[in-house]
């Protein structure tokens, strides 16, 4: 699917599950480790390159501190406060969502919700980097202003 293609048909499907077209976007790209994989979180060095494969999601803003997230690839979301934030055992893979705002909260940023559809060409569980491609995307979605240092470290936490 061509670039404006998957927006329109984002765009499209955000507007079927919420009612109005999203007013944020974000990517974040898989990648592939060439050299040094799993030493990054242990202060070594890593080579990576970003591969031709990404994580789309697309939210608007919300002001009651809720953040309820769906997904096009999983069939599945779910929904949380960002004052009480509990693991989600019917879709796991919105706790990488969850797991960045709580990170993000106790790094003391104060966080708003958001409506979210995630769209992503990443592979899961290929070693492909699918969980860092959403929870970046995530953070950018939080509208973060942080170093890249601050932001890296927190992600590594989640």
């Amino acid at each position: 699917m061509e670039h404006d293609e998957r927006q329109r048909f984002l765009e499209s499907e955000f507007v079927k599950r919420y009612g109005s077209a999203p007013t944020l976007w974000a990517r974040a790209p898989g990648r592939v480790d060439l050299m040094g994989s799993h030493t990054d979180y242990n202060l070594g060095y890593v080579l990576t390159m970003t591969i031709d494969r990404d994580t789309w999601l697309v939210a608007r803003p919300r002001t009651d501190r809720m953040v309820t997230i769906d997904s096009l690839n999983s069939g599945g979301g779910g929904s949380f406060r960002l004052d009480a934030i509990e693991r989600n055992a019917t879709a796991p893979w919105t706790n990488y969502v969850a797991g960045v705002a709580k990170v993000l909260q106790e790094s003391g940023l104060n966080l708003s919700g958001f409506d979210g559809l995630l769209h992503s060409t990443v592979p899961m569980s290929s070693g492909l980097s699918s969980s860092a491609a959403l929870e970046m995307a995530t953070s950018v979605l939080f509208e973060l202003s942080v170093s890249t240092v601050v932001f890296s470290i927190s992600t590594h936490r989640v």
